[in-house]
């Protein structure tokens, strides 16, 4: 299986409308910390502006599944209902390996009503550092130390993510 991940800025047309159809899916954005519907022109103009390498499409079998982003320090990643679970788990690992290569601490915000998004950065290493809130929302903060995330091959099912990941095509388009 091959896994890619495309800057947001080198989508056709077809692959933009598919990143923010999942976007604006209802359990995507009930999810996320802006929570309205975006239009195509919004959202083209926003992608228009982002740093390179900041935003990629998560793409199986020329299929978009999610979007996963590195904003400074901040990532963010969603998925499409029909994504299948390991896959979601092998992009993130990939990804998650990738950025701490580059960076000694990974943050996330997650709403605080979104245990399962909490439950599967823990998954990862990210541990809560503290909470906020957000426009009104309650928010936490995680972090992720590059020596945590090498240190989580100690879970059997985390080494089984990651052996499926080495074993794996993949291929970053920016």
């Amino acid at each position: 299986m091959k896994f890619i991940f495309k800057d947001y800025k080198l989508l056709n047309t077809d692959e933009t409308k598919a990143v923010l159809e999942i976007r604006n899916s209802p359990a995507v954005r009930n999810a996320s910390a802006t929570s309205e519907i975006i239009s195509l022109d919004a959202h083209c103009k926003w992608v228009r502006n982002l740093m390179p390498n900041s935003y990629f499409a998560l793409i199986i079998e020329d299929q978009i599944i999610g979007g996963i982003s590195l904003n400074g320090e901040f990532w963010g990643i969603f998925f499409s209902q029909q994504s299948e679970p390991v896959s979601r788990l092998v992009f993130v690992y990939i990804f998650l390996e990738y950025t701490a290569q580059k960076l000694p601490l990974i943050k996330s915000k997650i709403k605080k009503s979104n245990a399962q998004a909490v439950k599967f950065n823990q998954f990862f290493g990210f541990e809560i550092c503290a909470e906020i809130i957000l426009n009104g929302e309650n928010f936490y903060i995680l972090e992720l130390e590059r020596k945590k995330f090498q240190n989580c091959s100690k879970n059997p099912a985390f080494l089984k993510i990651k052996s499926i990941a080495n074993s794996a095509k993949i291929e970053f388009v920016f």
